[in-house]
């Protein structure tokens, strides 16, 4: 990097590099964060049940580690006890079609956004 920023400085002259990004976001944190938000446990997101107060907070779980994460729909299954990465794709879908619709969605995927990125 230093010989490129070299280079790169020889030809434009007051060129810095932008600042690297912080370290991207693991699973396990949107996970937790996820979890802790809603009051359940990070086993309940991964697991089966399909109680709506667990699988909202999960489906939010997933549009999170889409959007911040950087993880494939199939990578983003696996971390969520080896779902099909169609199920996450309209989790997803329905998270943010929620996000449009419902305040309240709108607001918890908001303070998840904050708490994650902080």
């Amino acid at each position: 990097m230093e010989s490129a920023s070299r280079t790169w400085s020889g030809l434009n002259p007051g060129y810095t590099f932008p600042r690297q990004r912080q370290e991207a976001l693991d699973a396990p944190t949107v996970q937790r964060t996820v979890a802790n938000y809603f009051h359940v446990t990070v086993a309940d997101l991964r697991g089966p049940k399909r109680h709506r107060a667990i699988s909202v907070p999960r489906q939010i779980a997933m549009y999170l580690m889409r959007q911040l994460c950087d993880l494939s729909y199939p990578e983003i299954g696996r971390r969520f006890g080896g779902m099909n990465h169609s199920t996450v794709i309209t989790a997803c879908r329905k998270t943010k079609a929620r996000i449009q619709k419902d305040a309240r969605i709108r607001q918890a995927v908001a303070d998840l956004e904050r708490m994650l990125q902080a």
